[in-house]
C-alpha cells in the first residue's frame, strides 16, 4: 500500500512540475503587456476628475507590449470589493482594434459627442460592454466608504471580433474571451470618495 500511495505521490508530483514548467514556457512567450496612464502612477491616488466626483470622464490609459499574434484588445475596469460584496464593473470595451494601443480623453469625448449614435465611435475605437450602473459608459470611482482599489485589466485577444452583439455584460465578456486571451496587462489605482 505504501509503494501505491509513493507511486500516486510521485506521479502528482511529476505532473506538477511539468505543468508549471508549461506555464512558466507560456509566460516567457507572452509576457504581461504594460498598462499605464499619463494621470496617475501605479498603486496611486486616481485624480479627481475621473471620478463621479469629478467629470466622471476615464484616465488617459496606454499599453505597450503587446504578444505577437494579438488581432483586437479589450479593457474591464472593476473594483474588486463594492458595497454589495460582488465585484464593480466600471467600465467594459472589447474588439478593439489592434492599431489602438490606448484611449485619450479627447478620444473618449467624442463618444459623448456621439450620444445615440455609440456605433459610429465604437467602429473606429471599438465597442462598449454594460457597466454596473448598466450603461454603456465609463462609470468613474465612487466608493461609499473608505479607499478602494481599481483595477484596468488590458486583454490582448487571437481574435480581431468576438462576435458579440446586444448588452454585453462582465460575464458574457469573459465567457467569450476563454481560449483566447494571449496575455494581459494590469493597473491600480486607488480611491476615496471626499464628499458623504
Amino acid at each position: 500500500m505504501k509503494n501505491v500511495y509513493f507511486f500516486v505521490l510521485a506521479m502528482g508530483g511529476i505532473f506538477l512540475g511539468i505543468n508549471i514548467l508549461n506555464t512558466a514556457k507560456g509566460a516567457k512567450k507572452n509576457p504581461s503587456m504594460i498598462v499605464t496612464s499619463s494621470a496617475f502612477d501605479p498603486g496611486s491616488v486616481i485624480p479627481v476628475e475621473f471620478t463621479c466626483e469629478g467629470k466622471n470622464t476615464p484616465p488617459p490609459l496606454f499599453w505597450t507590449r503587446e504578444p505577437r499574434g494579438a488581432k483586437s484588445f479589450a479593457l474591464l475596469v472593476t473594483d474588486p470589493r463594492a458595497a454589495n460584496g460582488k465585484e464593480w464593473v466600471h467600465w467594459l470595451m472589447y474588439d478593439i482594434p489592434l492599431n489602438h494601443r490606448g484611449i485619450t480623453e479627447s478620444e473618449y469625448a467624442r463618444l459623448l459627442e456621439h450620444d445615440g449614435h455609440e456605433s459610429l465611435w465604437e467602429e473606429q475605437y471599438g465597442k462598449l460592454g454594460i457597466n454596473s450602473w448598466k450603461k454603456k459608459a465609463y462609470g468613474g470611482p465612487c466608493p461609499p466608504k473608505g479607499t478602494h482599489e481599481y483595477i484596468f485589466t488590458v486583454y490582448a485577444l487571437d481574435v480581431a471580433t468576438l462576435g458579440l452583439k446586444g448588452d454585453v455584460t462582465k460575464e458574457l465578456f469573459l465567457k467569450a474571451i476563454e481560449g483566447h486571451i494571449l496575455t494581459t496587462g494590469v493597473l491600480i489605482g486607488t480611491y476615496e470618495r471626499r464628499l458623504p
